[in-house]
């Protein structure tokens, strides 16, 4: 994904340097529009994949706190302010603040759950918004069905990081392919074939270059697919 979207970069950069190029440019009687930035893009992308690789881990961390709390006798709602509290303090993110402020106001926490859930992409907080419903209605104890969740929920991502670990090798290959193109484009200039100015200079070569950009993401999207299709299949999903 990176090298492809380094690859969309260069491309532009040429097409804004060259004369073919040049040619389509805006005159500048026209009003200046705000640019799509492919690297800021994908640092976006790359910042939220990061945080939601973390996101298993804190949600483990918060039910772990959250089944402690209640273990020392705690009220339900006084328990889930503590440890959304300890967890925000401690990590610098909360995993469940509608749920907390829910608590507070003593107004409905599993619906502000699974709000929390649907905003946050965490599945497991729909868990424990079932858990408490059970709870509220029932009088049980939530301390050990908690627990429960927690240790199953950090199974899971065990099993999450196992899968990622075993396809490493096959999103590398699809990426090292990937970047193949941009390579041989690279060696054909070195040696003075100057392949980007026959791409950008005229209609056949724009042609090629608009097709195999479009190859090339329909490639990485479908070995990307292939993937979490493996990875579901193997985590029973």
């Amino acid at each position: 994904m990176l090298i492809t979207a380094a690859a969309l970069l260069a491309v532009a950069t040429w097409l804004l340097t060259t004369p073919a190029g040049r040619r389509i440019q805006v005159s500048h009687s026209v009003s200046p529009t705000p640019m799509f930035n492919p690297l800021h893009s994908v640092s976006k992308w790359w910042i939220r994949r990061r945080m939601r690789k973390r996101q298993g881990q804190h949600v483990v961390e918060l039910l772990n706190a959250l089944a402690a709390e209640l273990r020392a006798g705690l009220p339900a709602r006084t328990a889930l302010i503590r440890a959304a509290e300890q967890f925000d303090s401690s990590t610098a993110i909360c995993m469940c603040p509608v749920a907390a402020s829910a608590a507070r106001l003593a107004a409905d926490v599993p619906a502000a759950l699974r709000m929390d859930a649907r905003i946050n992409g965490l599945p497991v907080l729909t868990s424990l918004a079932a858990i408490w419903q059970v709870g509220e209605q029932s009088g049980a104890s939530l301390a050990d069905a908690v627990a429960r969740l927690a240790r199953s929920s950090a199974e899971a991502r065990t099993v999450t990081l196992s899968l990622s670990a075993e396809l490493a090798g096959a999103r590398a290959t699809a990426r090292i392919l990937a970047g193949l193109p941009v390579i041989g484009i690279v060696l054909g200039n070195a040696l003075g074939a100057s392949p980007i100015e026959w791409l950008t200079s005229g209609p056949i070569g724009l042609t090629v270059l608009t097709l195999g950009l479009a190859f090339e993401a329909v490639g990485l999207w479908w070995s990307s697919r292939i993937v979490r299709g493996v990875a579901r299949q193997a985590a029973g999903l």
